[in-house]
């Protein structure tokens, strides 16, 4: 699984390197109130039978800001951890 990780930390990095070249001062607050939604959207926690889900708005930040959900989500998950 060395490989997987790996490639995943490479994904990232070009992620957030392209996600950070596009990143715009007109941009900026619309981008950090989206990562504030995404932080507050993953801290709700619904049971579910025996478990309990978190809501996810990975897929909708994905579509709004398109590479700016890069360091949107890393920042929201940096946040969380």
């Amino acid at each position: 699984p060395g490989w997987e990780l790996g490639a995943g930390w490479l994904l990232t990095a070009c992620g957030l390197y392209l996600g950070l070249r596009r990143l715009d001062e007109e941009l900026l607050p619309f981008t950090a109130f989206l990562t504030s939604i995404f932080f507050l959207a993953g801290t709700i926690h619904l049971p579910f039978g025996p478990t309990s889900v978190h809501l996810l708005a990975n897929g909708a930040l994905g579509i709004v800001l398109g590479w700016l959900s890069f360091p949107a989500i890393f920042i929201g998950l940096l946040l969380q951890a």
